[in-house]
């Protein structure tokens, strides 16, 4: 059977130039732990990929911690470090309902799994700071910082917003830096000038 009934009848010269594939769907929603008995990573991948969109928030972290779990048990841990870099880049691209409690618990967990904690932890709260770089330097610094400021904090009025974009990426990085010692919207104004 071809993707494409008329397929059949297009020239053999046309023909070769059309991709005929099959594909193959899973659905990794309802496999369990336990049920993937596959090499580390792609059990790492698989539990993410079913839990990264799901409504309850803990079962990501679950997922996290498991994670972080199961990489300590490869033997070439610098592998397993770039392979967690990896994760933590994808996840705090998709899921944005982590809250500051959470990734901060995500973090001390790390930092006492790991020999490298520390290392990776500032690693990773990098990935969390740079996530907007590709819009731009400053434009991506300023959307990053009001997101972090959203997420940690509280949601910015439109005239912060405002004063967030017209800052200086000396000063955007500096509130960022300081993202978990912010509390009010008022601790932000400080650094706005």
């Amino acid at each position: 059977m071809y993707l494409l009934e008329e397929y059949k009848d297009f020239p053999p010269d046309l023909q070769k130039y059309v991709p005929d594939y099959e594909f193959f769907l899973y659905d990794v929603s309802g496999y369990k732990d336990e049920n993937v008995q596959l090499n580390v990573f792609l059990r790492i991948i698989l539990m993410v990929f079913r839990d990264i969109r799901k409504k309850d928030i803990h079962a990501m972290v679950n997922t996290i911690y498991q994670a972080v779990d199961y990489l300590r048990q490869l033997q070439d841990q610098a592998r397993a470090t770039a392979y967690l870099k990896t994760l933590f880049y994808y996840i705090f691209r998709v899921q944005r309902h982590l809250t500051k409690k959470q990734f901060y618990d995500i973090i001390d967990h790390i930092g006492n799994t790991y020999q490298e904690g520390s290392e990776l932890t500032m690693t990773l709260a990098e990935i969390f700071r740079n996530e907007g770089k590709e819009e731009g330097r400053a434009e991506g610094i300023a959307n990053t910082t009001i997101r972090l400021i959203t997420k940690f904090v509280a949601p910015p009025s439109e005239d912060i917003k405002k004063k967030i974009h017209e800052q200086e990426i000396s000063t955007l990085e500096a509130i960022i830096d300081h993202i978990d010692e912010l509390e009010t919207i008022e601790d932000v104004k400080q650094y706005l000038k």
